[in-house]
């Protein structure tokens, strides 16, 4: 099998692949009829065109369009590329890459723990130039065997287009698929094939790490985010919340337009926050502060060049940061303590988070239990908020009955240091044992039995010696 080669789009908004082939020349310019539509004062209507022949890529430069970059050098008329190149128009970044066929690779199905970290590490490893794919395909109307057979489509197609890939079960009716680094043929394939897979009784959306989703807690709430769109506005700043006694005292600096930065880990709510205090100043979008987000990731050069951009405007300035940057074009500083720093926020949010999934999912009676609070109150959530809307989304979805209990929430947020008296922890992980085994069966004894290797009386003496009865369905 020949390389096949591909475009990676860098650009100050974006970062997406193009895929390269004999079929097509992938032209480059201001016209939205170009397949790399780009902006700026020295691009032309049409700039330069990409087009592969005989297994070689070759960049042709329109005649009266100087300016375009090969490795930090001029160039001009028709160049040969080759694999690791970076092509430079205006200010995007074209880099050119060869996508090597590797052996044929087997689709392996994964714990759903196993999945999430593995997300992370892949997310942190990858960085942005080679991104990382995560999809959630939804199957709720499907039978048994029709889940059967479209996890086998899904695995064929994922084989199809030998990438390494994996699959996990977000919940029983979501299936959860992960590509490591794909190519960028192979990611173009999967965005716009893996729906015509899932057929029109299921959905399927994919998310790709970028400069937006650049953990792997960002990625896996942004497939969440698309699989079950929110509703406008939602925020998770109540009048319990700490945040919403931050944010009434900053009206004031927000209608004098004075600049202010908010420092604190990704996800801990500075978005929200700067929206809150522009609700509460009761300003109009116009009016409304200017804010540049993740400012800790740009140079002072840049900052500083984004900062007088909107000086002559008569709107506050806000940067967000991450916790100890510094910056001395803001006149204010507002520290924003972690998620697990803030006492009943967690379960201010979670509980904003599970209203919410009540109506989208039409089961009025979900609630967590006292256990799963104490599970809440004990994380350190080093993924902040966005990490905690992702645990109780995968909770509500995995949740069989009424309550959502602390055994349906990561491996890695029940390792606790707690030390329980032996009867009291030998019967908490007896329990724990039968209540994955059931939700596995949806509570099918017999079958749970057999999962167990114990006869079904003594599952059925078990359980009622724990009191532990099939949850009711809402």
């Amino acid at each position: 099998m020949s390389s096949q080669w591909s475009l990676l789009v860098v650009t100050a908004e974006t970062i997406r692949p193009v895929a390269l082939s004999t079929a097509r020349t992938v032209t480059v310019g201001q016209s939205e009829a170009n397949v790399i539509s780009l902006s700026g004062p020295s691009i032309a209507s049409i700039h330069c065109a990409f087009s592969v022949r005989d297994q070689q890529v070759r960049l042709e430069l329109m005649k009266g369009h100087a300016g375009t970059l090969l490795n930090g050098i001029p160039l001009s008329g028709t160049t040969l590329l080759h694999d690791g190149d970076e092509v430079s128009v205006g200010t995007a970044h074209i880099l050119v890459m060869r996508d090597k066929p590797g052996p044929d690779r087997g689709v392996r199905l994964i714990p759903w723990d196993e999945c999430v970290e593995r997300l992370d590490e892949d997310v942190q490893r990858a960085g942005t130039f080679r991104p990382v794919a995560f999809a959630l395909v939804e199957m709720p109307s499907l039978n048994a065997a029709a889940k059967q057979a479209l996890v086998r489509r899904v695995r064929e197609e994922i084989a199809d287009i030998n990438e390494v890939a994996v699959l996990a079960e977000f919940s029983a009716d979501v299936l959860a698929v992960l590509l490591s680094e794909p190519s960028a043929p192979s990611l173009e394939r999967l965005q716009t094939r893996l729906q015509h897979v899932a057929g029109a009784r299921a959905r399927a959306v994919v998310s790709v790490s970028n400069a937006q989703h650049f953990t792997g807690n960002h990625v896996l709430l942004h497939a969440i985010d698309t699989l079950w769109p929110v509703t406008p506005g939602r925020e998770f700043l109540t009048q319990h919340s700490l945040l919403v006694r931050l944010a009434e005292r900053l009206v004031d600096p927000v209608k004098r337009a004075v600049p202010l930065m908010i420092r604190g880990a990704p996800g801990s709510g500075r978005a929200a926050l700067a929206r809150h205090v522009a609700s509460l100043a009761g300003l109009s979008p116009e009016l409304s502060p200017v804010v540049m987000h993740d400012v800790d990731r740009l140079s002072i050069d840049a900052l500083e060049r984004g900062m007088a951009r909107f000086h002559k405007q008569d709107r506050s300035k806000w940067l967000t940061a991450a916790p100890g940057f510094q910056f001395a074009g803001v006149q204010r500083v507002v520290d924003l303590p972690s998620l697990a720093s803030r006492g009943n926020d967690v379960l201010v949010i979670a509980s904003a988070e599970l209203a919410r999934l009540r109506s989208m999912l039409g089961r009025s009676r979900l609630a967590l239990t006292s256990e799963a609070h104490d599970a809440l109150l004990a994380w350190t959530w080093p993924g902040q908020t966005r990490e905690l809307l992702a645990v109780i989304n995968r909770a509500a979805h995995a949740a069989l009955g009424d309550e959502i209990g602390s055994e349906v929430f990561p491996s890695r947020m029940l390792n606790t240091s707690t030390v329980l008296p032996l009867p009291g922890a030998r019967e908490s992980a007896e329990k724990r044992l039968l209540l994955e085994a059931l939700a596995r069966t949806r509570w099918n004894v017999s079958a749970a039995a057999v999962r167990l290797g114990v006869p079904r009386r003594t599952l059925v003496y078990r359980m009622a010696r724990l009191k532990m009865r099939r949850p009711t369905s809402s």
